[in-house]
Order: structure tokens, then sequence, then C-alpha cells
């Protein structure tokens, strides 16, 4: 997803902003404010009292108890101080409000300039269907797959076999690894679906879906977009964000790595006049050169893509010790190296496709494992049970699921590490795990050999 931002910044000077946020983002946007003569308010919780966003604000305003919905997520109060600061701007730093397009509308009513996208951005870049549709009217490639209005799982089952196996399946409104779900076949695509519905409702109230064909060992890049209300706009580069777990980011590396100007003249460019159409702005002056690109689906669920014109790409692997690096060029200009661990293998990316390189994976990279010493299934990480799905004396086999646990607000269901037979079950629906808690106990079917 392009990441755009844009500064509603009125005709005179802002003298005071109010930084609705906490933590690292509240300190960072203080630094600056200082450096830029402008004075910051903090707003800050119980449980924030003594934080250091507190003490580096010139003002600092109490707006409830330590549950965010009661203080920080609470548009009420922080407009509330926004007023009685005379604060002229809120820069809502990221998460919480951030992308809340109510709020946004309502600092526009107030007359306060809100730092950041304009409601209508807001809105259309988080409903997934929406900004797919203009990503697709700019010539942004986009992957194939259902986004429509009939929703009844005989359309999407039936879309997704259209599209071919594997699908992803994805809350229309999700972010953060939310309601995304793979269905490797039609036979746990309901299984999926209704799991993708049930977190997608408990975390965004609402549980519609789209179906997109799924990308093996794809790369995650947000292209950042900057734009003002006059017309001005700037590309602030990419951020690969490929290293994930849980479909979440774990390192985030800008400007992206690797990336060749052929694959920035397809996928950046337009994406960077969608953004600056999407804010209403007008076109902006930004010259490349221009490529020819061809997309080929093929049926066996890879994609293939040729790109012609006068650029000529090359790539080298190069060994040093115990490294293994890549160098790519366009037109002779040498880039940086790009290296990748995903699913536990360290993958190598090139414009003439990738490779696999035999090197140990570190420790703190690689899956936990989903079997216990004693023959059963462990918790990945703390959480709630919301599911029980055996009980003792059920005949499993591998990959069975066993249980549904809520974590980080993500569902994560428990399957068998084997065959066999269900001698134990730990837990109750309701009840909290911890990481690495032994969730049953599984012995070896009667008469079933050793795998």
């Amino acid at each position: 997803m392009p990441l755009i931002g844009v500064v509603s910044l009125c005709t005179g000077r802002i003298e005071k902003v109010l930084i609705a946020n906490r933590g690292e983002i509240a300190c960072r946007v203080m630094r600056t404010a200082k450096k830029m003569g402008v004075r910051s308010v903090a707003v800050y919780s119980d449980a924030d009292r003594l934080s250091m966003h507190v003490a580096m604000a010139d003002e600092a305003y109490h707006i409830g108890p330590a549950a965010s919905q009661q203080s920080y997520l609470c548009m009420d109060k922080i407009l509330d101080v926004a007023k009685k600061s005379s604060a002229q701007a809120v820069h809502p730093g990221y998460g919480f409000l951030s992308e809340n397009t109510e709020f946004a509308e309502l600092c526009k009513q107030e007359g306060i300039i809100f730092i950041g996208p304009p409601s209508s951005a807001i809105r259309d870049m988080g409903i997934k269907s929406t900004s797919k549709h203009i990503m697709s009217a700019a010539g942004v490639p986009i992957i194939e797959g259902y986004h429509g209005e009939d929703q009844s799982d005989g359309k999407l089952q039936s879309e997704a076999a259209r599209i071919g196996y594997p699908v992803m399946i994805k809350a229309v409104r999700g972010g953060g690894g939310k309601g995304m779900r793979i269905a490797h076949s039609e036979a746990e695509f309901h299984e999926q679906l209704e799991s993708a519905r049930r977190e997608a409702r408990k975390s965004f109230n609402d549980d519609v879906m789209l179906i997109e064909k799924f990308v093996e060992n794809p790369r995650h890049v947000e292209v950042q977009v900057f734009g003002d209300q006059f017309g001005d706009a700037v590309y602030l580069f990419e951020r690969d964000c490929s290293v994930q777990r849980r479909h979440q980011k774990i390192i985030e590396e800008a400007p992206g790595v690797n990336m060749t100007f052929c694959i920035f003249c397809i996928m950046v460019k337009p994406v960077i006049y969608a953004c600056v159409n999407e804010t209403h702005l007008g076109l902006i002056n930004i010259y490349f050169a221009e490529v020819e690109l061809a997309i080929t689906y093929n049926p066996d669920g890879t994609y293939s893509m040729e790109v012609s014109q006068v650029f000529h790409v090359s790539g080298e692997l190069q060994m040093e010790g115990d490294v293994t690096y890549l160098w790519c060029s366009v037109n002779g200009v040498l880039s940086r190296p790009k290296l990748v661990i995903l699913d536990n293998t360290v993958h190598i990316f090139s414009m003439e496709g990738s490779a696999q390189v035999d090197v140990p994976v570190p420790k703190f990279l690689a899956g936990v494992s989903g079997s216990s010493a004693q023959g059963g299934a462990v918790a990945p990480m703390t959480g709630t049970i919301e599911k029980v799905l055996v009980k003792a004396g059920d005949s499993v086999q591998k990959g069975d699921p066993l249980m549904v646990m809520i974590a980080m607000k993500m569902e994560h269901t428990i399957r068998a590490p084997k065959a066999g037979v269900i001698k134990k079950v730990f837990f109750k629906e309701g009840s909290q795990a911890s990481r690495h808690a032994a969730l049953v106990e599984m012995e070896q079917e009667e008469g079933a050999g050793e795998e």
C-alpha cells in the first residue's frame, strides 16, 4: 500500500501544535517542532503521567485513564484540549487516530489543521477494494482478484476457483495483518473464510472480504508520497517491508534496497500519480523514462514479467567469506545488494528472478516449533483460547485444526504436528495460554507406524 501524506497548511504560520500520541513518535514530532520554533502540546493518560513526551512538551494535558479508548482514542477530549490550548494544528503521529476519517473531518469542522491526509484519502485508502480500483485506474499493476459487492459464500468460493488456488482472503478494511487468510485448496476455503470474517468483525466491525491470487515469496514495498494543499508533492522513496512475521512488518528499510530503475518506472511512477490525484491536488511535473511491461499469469500459479526498453539489467553473485552478495546494475550503474529472509530461507532477488542460498538463518528469525516435548502442540505465543476443536480420545491427522487462539487481536489456528490420538486437552475456551505452553498431549495411534 502506498503511504499518502498531505499537510493542510493555512496561510498563516503555525505557532502551536498538539501531538495526539505518546512515546517515541510524540517525542520526535516535538523535537522537530522545537527546531521550527513551534510550541508543542502533549496529551497523556494515567499510565503516561511521567512519560518523556509529557516532560518535553511546552504544555501537557491529562485526558483520561490508561485505556486508550478513554484517552488517546477519545476524539472529543483531544479536540477540547486543542481548543483550550489554542493549538492551531493536530499531529496524530501513527496509530491511534492517524487514519481515522471521522477525526480528520472533525478537525476540519473545528477549523483545526489536521497534519495528515484529507478525510477522503484516508477513507479511500482504508478500503482495499476502493484503493485497488484507484491504483488500477492510474496504471499500477495489481494482482488478479475479486473485489465485488456479492459477499455470499458461494460467490466468493466460485471466484476463488476462477482465480485459481492458492488464494488470499482479505478484509477490505483490514490492516496490521488482521483479517487475512490463505486458502490453499477448495477444501479449506470455507474454514479460512469464516476465520477471516470473525477476526475482521472483532477488529474492524466489518467482515466484507476480497479474494486475490496468493503470490509466493513477494516483496512488500511501500511507496511514500508527501504533498500539501497548494499542489506541491515530493516522492520520499520506498520502504521495503518484506521481512515479516504473521503478516506484520519486523524490519523496514528505506529507500528500498535493489529497487532498480526498471522497477521504479513500472511501479513507483504510476503510484505517485495515483497518490497526487487521490489527494485532489492536481498533477505535478514528474518526468521519468517510459518502459513497456508485459505480465503473464500462468495456470500453475506463477507470474512472469518482461521489461522491454533501453535498459540492460544484470546481476552477479559474489561470495566473501560466509556472506553472499548480489550486485545488480542497470545500464552499468551498480546498485546495492539485496538479501531477504522469508520462510526460513534466504532469497536473493534480481530482475531476472530469484535464487535461494543455503546459509544458516538466525535463530531469532526462525519460526517457533509447533510440537512439544511430550508429543503434543504448544502455544506459539501468549493468547486466549477462542475455540477448542478436539477432545480426549479424538483421532487427528497431521495438519488437522486443534484450537483457535486469539493473540495480538488476530486468530491463530493451532494444528496437529503429526497424526495420532488426543490424550489430554490442557485448556478450556476462554482461558489464557502462555507462550510455549502445552495445549494438548498426543499419543501415537495404536498400530500406526512412526512418520
